[in-house]
């Protein structure tokens, strides 16, 4: 059963994703609790393989670990992409050089639907 909304408050504005407060009503004791919710754009991630069977790899600073990480390419789908394929084209170009005519989507998740 679905809680009731009973109120959202926007908390923060970070550019790349806004944290939100709201409090919502238990259908089962009918006490209201607070939850917290972090939204974001649709992202990509690109899994590309070479003719060699290589996989696709871009060392990047993240400030986040305040390192260079090693990751597959990906990034936020635009406003300005067509689709989620054309921003992962795009982003595959932009992080890497590399460009393919043959696509396969693999599928779709919410990385932390909590």
């Amino acid at each position: 059963m679905p809680w009731a909304e009973l109120e959202s408050l926007l908390l923060q504005d970070c550019r790349v994703f806004t944290v939100s407060r709201t409090l919502a009503r238990s259908p089962h004791t009918g006490e209201p609790h607070p939850f917290y919710r972090i939204d974001a754009a649709d992202w990509v991630n690109i899994l590309a393989l070479t003719d060699e069977d290589e996989i696709v790899m871009v060392r990047q600073y993240r400030h986040g670990e305040r390192d260079v990480t090693l990751e597959i390419p990906g990034g936020c789908v635009d406003p300005d992409d067509a689709s989620p394929l054309a921003a992962a084209q795009r982003e595959l170009r932009e992080e890497t050089g590399y460009v393919s005519s043959d696509w396969t989507e693999l599928g779709w998740v919410s990385p932390n639907p909590a």
